[in-house]
């Protein structure tokens, strides 16, 4: 048996779920502890994959992972209530902040053929490894398009201007 035991920070956090559902999936740990092709909520967009990663694509969730196991997604969820990003982006960071998540940097905006996309890293203890954990979301009509990625901290920083560039290219 292993058990792993992580502090996100040294206060407890007021762990109360968003009202907002699609908030509460997004989670460091299980984006990390996932099996890699699990169902998402429809692909109908593309995505250049990050360059040095391979795909993975089933009809329903992007999938991309770096031969070091640096993971890349893409999924999606219902824009509700029906927002833009300048609601959304304040309203995730609260809540994950809430939940100990510690801020890597303030977050920037990023153009895509979607509109603006609100990205932010996240330093993650997992183990005895520190990981990165990037989360970027777009809403666009009636969903939210949401790109993790994740890999730990020396292997991740390898492949960041890569990631970063891979979310500039959501389109449908």
């Amino acid at each position: 048996a292993v058990i792993t035991i992580s502090f996100q920070s040294q206060t407890l956090p007021q762990n109360i779920p968003s009202s907002f559902q699609w908030i509460n999936t997004i989670s460091f740990y299980d984006f990390i502890n996932r099996n890699f092709s699990s169902r998402g909520n429809g692909a109908d967009y593309k995505v250049e994959k990050p360059e040095g990663f391979a795909f993975v694509r089933n009809k329903t969730v992007y999938q991309a992972i770096s031969p070091e196991g640096v993971r890349f997604q893409v999924r999606k969820e219902k824009n509700y209530p029906k927002k833009d990003v300048d609601f959304w982006a304040p309203a995730f960071v609260r809540q994950l902040e809430e939940g100990g998540y510690r801020k890597r940097n303030e977050g920037e905006y990023i153009d895509t053929p979607m509109g603006r996309a609100f990205v932010i890293e996240w330093g993650m203890p997992l183990g005895n490894q520190d990981y990165i954990y990037l989360t970027a979301i777009i809403p666009h009509k009636k969903h939210i398009y949401i790109i993790e990625a994740a890999g730990e901290y020396t292997l991740y920083e390898n492949y960041k201007d890569q990631l970063y560039d891979a979310v500039g290219t959501l389109s449908r």
